[in-house]
Formats: structure tokens, sequence, C-alpha cells
């Protein structure tokens, strides 16, 4: 999770249990909408990703990109008969896996085989704090929300202007609001600048898969 429960109390100052229930919902909603805008995981996972010749639409390979980043261990590279390849050189912060000689100067993949099978560890140890303000501005006003009595959805399609003792007015904005032209700007709102950062259009080459170790 981009935060955790306990950082998120502590983040609102909430030192009861009483809201644990709501805030471990909302976080798991906010943290996968922004995984699914983002189009990758953050979290330190183990992935297996499974590259084939046939799919790649070039003739000469030198470089792959892993789909998820950053890149912080490979486990294996292995081709189709099991041999293990060490010769390569990894930019961690994208991913990038460059193919290199015994001199250890570029070469290319695929030479001799047709499949390539990568385990790697890629994820934040320590998540940006960008992301996180995301989340905890989000989740905070859910929070508050709910604290007051108020409907979470309230401010989703309808503002409130009030004046003390004088008028209280609800207008409809759903037309007029430019976060209603992206799938997750229902819940996301005016942060999807920052996550635009974050976000890759990285095509999944192959397959890939998380590998779960007992």
């Amino acid at each position: 999770m981009i935060v955790t429960l306990a950082q998120m109390k502590t983040y609102l100052g909430e030192t009861t249990t009483d809201y644990d229930d709501f805030l471990t919902q909302q976080l798991a909603v906010v943290n996968n909408s922004i995984e699914n805008y983002c189009g990758r995981k953050f979290d330190p996972l183990t992935y297996i990703q499974t590259f084939y010749r046939d799919s790649i639409e070039q003739n000469i390979v030198p470089s792959i990109s892993l789909f998820h980043y950053p890149v912080t261990a490979i486990t294996t590279i292995q081709n189709e008969d099991a041999e293990t390849y060490t010769n390569y050189r990894l930019k961690g912060n994208s991913g990038k896996l460059t193919a290199t000689n015994d001199s250890g100067y570029k070469s290319c993949w695929f030479q001799n085989y047709n499949q390539l099978e990568v385990t790697y560890d890629a994820g934040y140890t320590t998540m940006p704090p960008e992301l996180q303000q995301v989340v905890y501005s989000i989740v905070a006003e859910s929070y508050n929300k709910k604290k007051a009595g108020i409907d979470v959805g309230f401010g989703n399609n309808v503002q409130r202007i009030s004046v003390a003792g004088v008028m209280s007015l609800d207008f409809d904005y759903t037309l007029n609001s430019n976060e209603r032209k992206n799938g997750f700007g229902m819940i996301l709102g005016d942060w999807l600048n920052v996550l635009d950062y974050y976000r890759s259009e990285r095509p999944v080459l192959g397959e890939i898969w998380e590998a779960y170790v007992a």
C-alpha cells in the first residue's frame, strides 16, 4: 500500500479504532485507483516476465524494458532451455535491461534463442512522498465528511455554497468538470496532474505475473 493504516491514522491524529474499517476501505480504493490510473504497481514485489522473440517487431534487440519499475534486483534471466544469462546492464529506475558480451560491450538479446524469462524485484522500498500526499489528502477528505455526518459522495457531483444565516445553494457541476473526462477522476480529482509523472504507457511484452514465495 502507498499509505498504511497506521500512517494514515498518524496523519489524521486519529487514536481510536472507530474508523479503522472505513479508513482501510478508503485506502484500498484510492491505492487501487492510483495503480490503475498509472498502469503500474508501487509496492515491492517479485515478478516473472517472459519475452518472446516473435512478439518484438525488430531483428536486433539490444535492450528490453521490464514492465514494472524501479527494478531493485534481477534474480535470474533464462532462455527456453533454462540456460542462465548473466551478461547484462540494468538501469534500475527505468527497468531497462541491456544485453552485453563477455567483454561488457553492448550485445543483443535473442541471438541464439526465442524466449527470455526474467525474474526480478520491482517497486519502492520507500514510497515517494508526493504519492503518499495524494492518498493522505483524498482519504482525509472522506474521513472528515464521515466524522461530520456528511455523505462521503457529497461534493463529487454537487458543490455547496453557503452564506451563514442567509442562504445555502447546491449546484451540479458534473458536466463542467475536467476530472469527469477520466475514468478515475471521480476518485482522484485534482491530483491527476501529480500522478501523471508516475503514469506508465509501457505495454506488456510477452507475459508477466507476480511470483509468490511461500
